[in-house]
């Protein structure tokens, strides 16, 4: 699971394993080892990797679907918004980042909006 999610991840940032390597301070080998669940990150490279891709250890680790649950709270849906996504499970992994990734904007938009219209 480690390995789908980082590749996901990885690809989602348009970025290669050379620069995820570099950025983390690794060899590109690892990085692919990483991805294609030949090793695995010890606890502190797990965490660094979380923080990079700005994700949960636990999304990391397959124990969760929500990459950032702790940003929801944010969002400002109600709290029926669940049945928008009563087939989010059915996603890829990747779709479902570019999923929460597009609600994120739309409530940016919406708020710059209500901003923008405040001032006038």
């Amino acid at each position: 699971m480690l390995g789908q999610r980082l590749r996901g991840l990885r690809k989602l940032k348009k970025m290669t394993q050379q620069d995820i390597a570099d950025k983390m301070s690794l060899a590109k080998s690892t990085i692919s080892q990483y991805e294609n669940n030949i090793n695995e990150p010890d606890n502190e490279m797990i965490n660094k990797l979380a923080d990079f891709f700005e994700v949960t250890v636990d999304y990391l680790l397959g124990r969760t679907d929500n990459p950032s649950p702790a940003d929801t709270d944010d969002w400002g849906l109600p709290e029926d918004a669940h049945v928008f996504f009563k087939d989010y499970e059915k996603l890829s992994d990747e779709d479902k980042v570019k999923a929460r990734e597009h609600i994120k904007f739309l409530l940016h938009m919406a708020e710059q909006k209500n901003n923008e219209n405040g001032q006038k």
